[in-house]
């Protein structure tokens, strides 16, 4: 008798359970189709995105002339000397930079 009352217990909870979320989707659908509205000349002003790309710029920009940078300064053109009693050291390997002269040494701090 016991199992019986348990059954018809769990079967009145399941429909219950089911009704509260049937009427839960049921309202978030009118709620969402109620409250969701465009205002008119708001929707004058959206438009769709256009799929098509401008296929022959990305063709160009694809076909550039690749620019690498250069980490090293010209020791003959004697560009970017911050002092022009000091000269700017370049190291002799291509790999590694050239070596700028510190700050401390491109001017004097007053009071020395």
């Amino acid at each position: 008798m016991k199992k019986n009352r348990a059954q018809k217990d769990l079967l009145w909870i399941s429909i219950s359970i089911f009704v509260v979320v049937a009427l839960w989707i049921g309202f978030n659908i009118y709620h969402g189709r109620a409250d969701s509205t465009i205002e008119p000349d708001l929707q004058l002003q959206i438009t769709p995105i256009d799929p098509a790309f401008n296929t022959q710029s990305l063709d160009k920009i694809k076909t550039r002339k690749k620019v690498i940078p250069v980490y090293q300064l010209d020791s003959a053109s004697g560009s970017a000397s911050t002092n022009p009693n000091q000269p700017i050291q370049t190291s002799p390997s291509a790999d590694t930079p050239a070596q700028l002269p510190s700050p401390k040494d491109s001017f004097q701090i007053q009071g020395q």
